[in-house]
């Protein structure tokens, strides 16, 4: 994988669901297990799915009064970092409702987009309508899907941390 196995750890908990301050010694284990591979905090951010941030934006406090998370993403900062979303990390791993975050360096990490895309017809192709099967050769239509291509590279395998196994959005 990308990153190294010493940054990669199981969210802490102790109870039936993580506590806010389980949460954030998570949180914080992050950073420091960033900062231990000697790197600095400057241009690092937070990569999480939507669900653990729905998770966050509605954990409570022990009081059931305040939402101790919601204030500081709702102003796009989770621990005074930024963050970003994305619904390619699972969110159906472990018991079916686990996901994974990460902190990174966004320096370190290089994308690469091809500038083409694949494009492919099928006249005898299927596809989902409305939760059926159709199939474009009975209807006499044509199939068609792009492929784009993209690759990624973490260019320091101790400059990002994995946290696998959280809940925190059931």
């Amino acid at each position: 994988g990308y990153i190294q196995s010493a940054n990669k750890f199981d969210r802490t908990q102790a109870g039936a669901s993580s506590t806010n301050v389980e949460i954030r010694q998570d949180l914080v284990e992050a950073m420091r297990l960033l900062r231990a591979g000697n790197h600095t905090m400057d241009d690092t951010a937070w990569i999480l799915n939507s669900d653990v941030w729905a998770g966050l934006m509605n954990k409570l406090s022990s009081s059931q009064d305040t939402t101790p998370f919601a204030t500081e993403l709702l102003a796009g900062r989770l621990m005074g970092r930024p963050y970003f979303e994305t619904n390619q990390i699972p969110n159906d791993q472990g018991a079916g409702d686990e996901s994974e975050m990460y902190l990174v360096k966004r320096n370190y990490m290089l994308i690469a987009d091809a500038d083409t895309l694949r494009m492919d017809a099928s006249r005898d192709a299927a596809y989902t309508e409305s939760g059926s099967l159709v199939s474009a050769f009975q209807r006499d239509q044509a199939v068609y899907r792009l492929i784009g291509r993209s690759d990624f590279y973490y260019m320091y395998r101790d400059g990002a941390v994995q946290i696998n196994a959280i809940d925190w959005n059931s």
